[in-house]
Parts: C-alpha cells; structure tokens; sequence
C-alpha cells in the first residue's frame, strides 16, 4: 500500500503537469527537505535545545551509575567479610540499581525521540507554509519534495530560497 503511494504521488505529478503543460505555462519547483532541516537556523536552534533537553536528564543517568558503582564496591566488601545472607541481599539491591538504570535510560531515550519527531514535525509544518506561500507568490505549477522524483535539473531547486524565508520568518 504504501509503495503504491509512493508511485501515485510522483503519476498524480506528472498527470497535472501535462494537463498545465498544454494549457500553458509550467513552473515545477523542488525542495530538499532534509537539507531544510539540517541547515536552518530555526531547525539548528529546535535540535540544540533538544540537544541541552537531554544531556540536562543524562545527569540523573549519571547519578544512577554513581549508585551502581557504590553499590558493587560495597558488594565486594560484603563478599570478602559478610554473611551469605547480606551477601545476597547486596546483590538484590544492586540487580534492582541495574534494572532501575536500565529502564530510566530506556525512558529518557524514547523521550528524545518522541520530543524530536514533534520538533520535526512542527517544523515540517512551518516548511509547509512556507513553500505554499512561496509557491503562490511566485506562481509555481508543482513543488515537489526531492524524494518523490527521480531526476529534476537543479534549476527547479528552491531549496536556498525557502531556507532564507524559514530562517527571516524565525
């Protein structure tokens, strides 16, 4: 299903270009959207706060592998001179120190991909209005994204041109 959506948009294409083509003048442009999101001020400055987002909450990852190291050290003193019973106990608590390390990072990990999916969507969106704009102003026929093609002349390129109205709009 996906991979016949995949040949409609660029048949659904090339279908209205010819329709415009014989009615009259055709103006296809093209953009790179991943260029758009590795470039732009505004995308830069979501990733860095991500970015910040995240390294703020590996503190609590850090702290926790301060704990498990505490707790090992601690195991090994217990081991040398402790009771079995202790021993076994320190090795409970620090099983649960792993588990519970585990699970936070597992967390924090899935956080950040949550929180830059939403980032890349937002911006996707504020793209989106961009180029529409753009697009009319400029009496564009067609904006295709650059995945949906197989070959455009780089003359159909608007990439740059939609980076600087992105970036004087943030």
């Amino acid at each position: 299903m996906k991979r016949l959506f995949q040949l409609a948009i660029p048949i659904a294409a090339c279908f209205i270009a010819t329709i415009t083509f014989a009615a009259g003048d055709l103006k296809i442009g093209v953009i790179d959207a991943e260029k758009i999101l590795r470039d732009s001020k505004g995308a830069k400055k979501a990733q860095e706060l991500l970015r910040e987002d995240f390294q703020s909450k590996q503190g609590r990852l850090t702290s926790k592998e301060k704990e498990i190291r505490q707790a090992e050290d601690e195991l090994k003193r217990i081991e040398e001179k402790g009771k079995p019973e202790d021993v076994k106990e320190k090795r409970e608590q620090l099983v649960q120190l792993v588990k519970d390390y585990k699970r936070l990072q597992s967390d924090l990990e899935e956080q950040f991909k949550k929180d830059k999916m939403e980032a890349t969507q937002k911006i996707l969106g504020e793209i989106n209005e961009v180029v529409s704009s753009f697009a009319k102003n400029e009496k564009y026929t067609l904006v295709l994204e650059k995945k949906q093609y197989v070959w455009a002349s780089d003359a159909t390129d608007i990439t740059d041109q939609i980076i600087r109205l992105y970036d004087m709009k943030k």
